[in-house]
């Protein structure tokens, strides 16, 4: 009977399922749980699984029907089979960079592949980013100076009775030359030492800079308290100390999730802090703080914020934690981030790991759902950040475990580019196009 209302949830999300079930062939159905990816914890827990991009937010229910079929996926290319995990995109107006976490045994580490605007590969192999353990994950790229900067998390103590647990996670970098290749004389950067807590780094060029940010912890308080830093880096990735390092800290409460967006102007930070609270911080280019806006405070939780510029507006999306399975939501903010001008639930169904685009007039939210094992979803939001239609299938229903999607917007082909994890069988890096109207 649980089952069979945990469908009935999913399947009132998706709307025309039947229909759609009847073009999928019947292939629909929640018999198959999917594993979970992790609980809600106790906040600020360590969290340190093997094959779990974070620990907060990533649990599921088992499902009903697949999504509506728009903005349908094209040109799917596949990349570092074997356990791959976490991976990013960067469309730098050219090629596209898919950088991803991969725990082989042979060469564990960050690895990094070139695709062209079509978003096909060269016949160059993927290159190894930074050499790691099989605990790397949450690698992100941003442009820096003429190249580019990749930043990861990697386990620096590994736990004493389970060799499957971190309990230290640094932060660890390398920057690339124009090409997306790795100087063989610029070695692995250490950003930051070994923490308690995963760090989820996040890199963003900006307004001339770039800036690095991630989860700190205050050690001198018991029990340990997360911080969020943020700071720009010169050419070399190094910290820089001009403009001023900005933390952003809540008395007795962890700060975790941060994420960055731009507009030309100012920054936007978004981060959540209790486990339940949704913020927005606005900055200038020199991280002085203009203000910071609450988006969302609630009893039950919320994790793995992100924002995006959306021409008039800032859009930011996380994922619900109530009792009966996390939901995806929105909410559309000023610019100058006085007052949130909407906020309502994108998904009617257990969903996790939002992303977020914007074309230039319309908006893509990404995410994954269970109508049959983990699936990727999307949901497409009007100019005015309204959603727009029905959510619609990216990663196949039933054959995949599709997870932890990540979106980027292609303005030479007016299309999206999508990256995700899928575990079935062996894991691997999915790229896919998505010509959205």
């Amino acid at each position: 009977m649980q089952d069979r209302l945990a469908q009935n949830r999913y399947a009132r999300g998706l709307g025309c399922a039947g229909l759609v079930c009847a073009l999928l062939g019947g292939a629909c159905g929640g018999d198959d749980a999917p594993v979970a990816d992790g609980g809600m914890g106790l906040d600020g827990s360590p969290d340190g699984d093997l094959l779990i991009r974070d620990a907060q937010g990533d649990s599921g229910q088992p499902g009903g029907d697949g999504g509506v079929l728009a903005c349908a996926p094209t040109g799917a290319q596949s990349f570092g089979a074997g356990a791959s995990v976490s991976p990013a995109l960067l469309w730098n107006g050219t090629n596209y960079a898919i950088v991803w976490g991969d725990a082989r045994a042979d060469a564990p580490g960050i690895y990094l592949a070139k695709l062209d605007a079509n978003g096909l590969p060269g016949s160059a192999p993927a290159v190894l980013v930074g050499a790691g353990t099989k605990f790397v994950k949450n690698s992100e790229i941003a442009a820096l100076g003429t190249g580019y900067l990749v930043v990861w998390e990697e386990c620096e103590q590994v736990n004493g009775v389970d060799p499957n647990r971190c309990d230290l996670w640094g932060v660890r970098g390398r920057v690339l030359d124009a090409a997306f290749v790795p100087p063989n004389a610029n070695a692995t950067i250490q950003v930051s030492v070994g923490r308690p807590v995963e760090r989820r780094p996040y890199v963003l060029s900006a307004l001339g800079k770039t800036f690095v940010t991630y989860r700190e912890v205050n050690t001198d308080e018991t029990p340990i308290r997360e911080f969020v830093t943020l700071f720009a880096v010169d050419a070399n990735g190094a910290r820089l100390s001009v403009p001023d390092p900005r933390t952003f800290e809540v008395a007795q409460k962890n700060v975790q999730f941060p994420y960055l967006a731009a507009n030309g102007t100012n920054l936007a930070l978004a981060y959540t802090s209790g486990g339940k609270d949704v913020s927005l911080a606005l900055l200038n280019a020199d991280l002085s703080l203009i203000r910071t806006l609450p988006i969302r405070t609630s009893p039950t939780g919320a994790a793995n914020v992100q924002v995006a510029w959306a021409g008039n507006q800032w859009l930011t999306t996380w994922e619900d934690g109530p009792e009966d399975g996390e939901r995806v939501w929105v909410a559309s903010a000023a610019a100058d981030a006085t007052t949130v001008l909407m906020s309502y639930q994108v998904f009617n169904g257990a969903s996790n790991w939002p992303s977020i685009g914007h074309s230039g007039g319309s908006s893509l939210v990404v995410f994954y759902g269970f109508p049959n094992g983990a699936q990727v979803l999307g949901q497409r939001l009007t100019a005015s950040a309204t959603l727009a239609g029905e959510p619609f299938a990216i990663s196949p229903i039933g054959t995949q475990k599709g997870r932890f999607p990540a979106l980027v917007y292609n303005e030479a082909r007016m299309e999206y580019g999508l990256v995700y994890a899928d575990s079935t069988n062996i894991s691997k890096v999915i790229f896919v196009r998505l010509p959205c109207p």
